[in-house]
């Protein structure tokens, strides 16, 4: 990958970091208010919006210092370069298309297993 390309996806993960930080800020501002009208309208979602927020950010602080280490845009799972269009849809990627895939039908796999304890007790 360019070192141009890399630079803009750094400068874009370096601004969305600074606004998820921002939100995680204010949100808890909020928290500390009582009253907080942010709280009473988004009750037990702000909890679920702060978990996405602190997810959020790991994973562009953790982009971000694969980028300072030089391995950006290799899968951390097999190695191989991550294709520049997946990257610049999910610039956070840690993972080539081939190992994300495989890593969904792994999650999907234990769900079903999961759901069908449930069912048999």
């Amino acid at each position: 990958m360019k070192s141009s390309e890399v630079l803009r996806l750094e400068r874009y993960l370096t601004f969305h970091l600074a606004e998820v930080l921002e939100v995680l800020k204010s949100a808890e501002e909020r928290d500390s208010d009582p009253d907080s009208i942010w709280k009473a309208k988004w009750g037990s979602s702000a909890i679920v919006l702060k978990e996405v927020l602190l997810q959020s950010h790991d994973e562009i602080a953790s982009a971000l210092a694969r980028m300072r280490e030089g391995t950006y845009g290799n899968c951390v799972r097999c190695g191989n370069e991550i294709d520049l269009r997946r990257l610049e849809v999910v610039p956070w990627s840690k993972l080539c298309i081939e190992c994300h895939e495989e890593s969904e039908r792994k999650q999907a796999e234990n769900r079903r297993i999961d759901r069908s304890r449930f069912s048999a007790a």
